[in-house]
C-alpha cells in the first residue's frame, strides 16, 4: 500500500493518519485538503473533526449543501471567510 495511486488524478492515496499530517504539514507548496464537513454525521467524522481543529484557520469554504469543507494549507495560505464558493 505504500505507493497506490488514484486512477484519475495519479495522486498518492493516504491510508494512515500520520501520513496525512506529514504530507500536509511538510509540503513546500500549498495543499488543498477536501474533507466532509464536521456537521456531516455519516462517515469519517473523527478525522474530519481533527482536520477542522488542526487547520480551522486555513478553512477556504464549504459546499453549498454543507457536506464538504475545503482547506487551503501552506506557506502562502491565508485564512479566508467562510462560504467562499
Amino acid at each position: 500500500c505504500s505507493d497506490i495511486r488514484d486512477v484519475w488524478t495519479n495522486s498518492k492515496l493516504i491510508y494512515e493518519e500520520d501520513a496525512l499530517w506529514d504530507i500536509v504539514d511538510n509540503q513546500p507548496t500549498v495543499v488543498w485538503l477536501i474533507t466532509q464537513s464536521i456537521n456531516n454525521k455519516y462517515w469519517l467524522q473523527k478525522i474530519s473533526e481533527k482536520i477542522f481543529h488542526k487547520y480551522h484557520n486555513y478553512r477556504f469554504g464549504c459546499g453549498v449543501d454543507g457536506m464538504i469543507e475545503v482547506y487551503k494549507i501552506g506557506s502562502s495560505s491565508e485564512s479566508v471567510p467562510k462560504n467562499r464558493f
